[in-house]
């Protein structure tokens, strides 16, 4: 295979711009904890979440360049030419307990993003079902048939096993499911476009009822320690930024991309909780064991007769579609990804188990919070003890285990003998560097992801 067969192929694969760039990164942040922003500029004023949104801004776009400038120090891979995703760093830099212990942590990270939205996802087509059909059912635990209609306030008891909700999420998510990631672009774009409509329709709703009063600059409150968790998931895209990485044209600029994401996060965010936050009652909490409120149940309250009840249920179902809905299937490919790069087995139930873990449990572990107030709680605590670790803790480690790394390498490199083996990297075929000691030392690169096969010391 000639240098310029292997340029044109990359071409051919790394097809995203700047927008798609932009709208995978903003979207793999902007997820299910947009509702609950609100709450956090009602609880503590405008200052003290501005000053958040900016600090995590900067974190996470760092977190992302250094994750970017570790996937280039792998060897062959100084122009993204392999599949590099973020559990296939941690295993290129650390030991196998490291290793494991990020992919745990990783997988609750997406995961538990993915089960948030399908919860909300799902309790959105629930009130559509109600809306259009005058009812929705599902399944009590105790195995009864049970449905819902507007004088029940189209809510299910806090019993359910599933609901017709829940199976209409279920098939809609299939077919991205069962698509590549850069089929997925396209959807993402549309999504991104879509949310700056469902932006202004809550922009424009809160100023029918506009109070300054509602939000001071300044205020404390117990709960913020609950609070951050919205804010640490609403800038989390360190662990999904390789995969945007893996699909970008060479053209792009991987810092303007980066900056120009997380200035309009700022934005974006900045909106959609400061703005409900002046124009409702309700959102703010008092305590650690308070329950943030969902901005969704308020907008579409039908005892609040001063809302437009039916363009408001028509842009928050609007955003459960495109903001939410997306996620689902794009965290279950990046987790099989991650999972199937990075370990191998001859087993035949290998990769049907890989499968289940990505695919079926989180709609399994979604079914407990169908119903009832924990969601919020659950996002909180995920956030802090999963979203947290992945995205600014982890990113950081691996750069510094990078920066080892390359520093060591550069001793060795008169040492080394470029052998250039022409074999299949992970899943494209690219030919790749394989490093071999000459003799004269006995240190190697034997943990080179790009190659099909791993050298012994020599």
């Amino acid at each position: 295979m000639s240098h310029s067969h292997t340029l044109k192929r990359l071409e051919r694969i790394k097809t995203v711009g700047l927008w798609g760039g932009v709208c995978l990164l903003f979207n793999s942040m902007s997820g299910p904890a947009i509702p609950y922003t609100a709450t956090v500029f009602q609880t503590l004023g405008v200052l003290i979440p501005f000053v958040l949104f900016l600090l995590f801004a900067v974190v996470s776009a760092f977190a992302v360049l250094f994750i970017v400038e570790a996937m280039q120090a792998i060897p062959g891979n100084k122009h993204f030419q392999g599949t590099v995703e973020f559990a296939t760093l941690i295993n290129f830099y650390f030991p196998a307990w490291g290793h494991i212990l990020a992919q745990v942590i990783l997988y609750g990270a997406i995961q538990s993003q993915a089960i948030q939205s399908v919860v909300l996802v799902s309790q959105a087509v629930d009130g559509i079902f109600v809306d259009i059909f005058k009812h929705s059912c599902g399944l009590t635990q105790t195995f009864q048939w049970r449905c819902i209609d507007n004088s029940s306030g189209g809510l299910f008891p806090n019993s359910m096993l599933f609901t017709l909700g829940f199976l209409a999420t279920l098939v809609m998510c299939i077919p991205l499911a069962r698509s590549k990631m850069d089929d997925n672009i396209s959807v993402q774009v549309v999504a991104f476009c879509v949310t700056l409509l469902v932006v202004a329709d809550w922009f424009t709703e809160s100023l029918f009822d506009f109070q300054k009063k509602r939000v001071p600059f300044l205020k404390f409150e117990p709960a913020f320690g609950v609070l951050i968790g919205p804010v640490i998931l609403n800038f989390s895209c360190a662990m999904f930024a390789p995969s945007w990485v893996n699909l970008k044209r060479k053209s792009i600029n991987t810092q303007r991309t980066i900056w120009i994401t997380m200035a309009m996060a700022i934005v974006i965010f900045g909106i959609v909780g400061l703005m409900p936050a002046y124009g409702f009652d309700g959102l703010g909490i008092k305590s650690l064991t308070d329950n943030s409120v969902n901005l969704l149940t308020i907008l579409t309250n039908q005892s609040n007769t001063r809302l437009h009840l039916v363009a408001n249920k028509v842009f928050c179902y609007i955003f459960n579609f495109s903001m939410l809905w997306p996620s689902i299937p794009f965290g279950c490919i990046v987790s099989e990804t991650n999972i199937v790069q990075n370990f191998e087995s001859k087993s035949r139930w290998f990769r049907p188990g890989v499968q289940f873990l990505c695919y079926v449990l989180p709609w399994f572990l979604a079914i407990p919070l169908l119903t009832g107030p924990l969601l919020g709680t659950i996002q909180n605590w995920c956030s802090i003890l999963l979203a947290g670790p992945a995205n600014f803790i982890i990113p950081f480690l691996v750069y510094l285990r990078c920066l080892n790394f390359r520093k060591e390498y550069n001793e060795h490199r008169s040492k080394l003998v470029f052998l250039f083996v022409w074999s299949p990297s992970i899943d494209r075929g690219y030919p790749q560097p394989f490093l071999k000691s000459n003799g004269k030392s006995s240190w190697m690169c034997t943990k080179n992801p790009l190659a099909s096969t791993r050298t012994s010391t020599a």
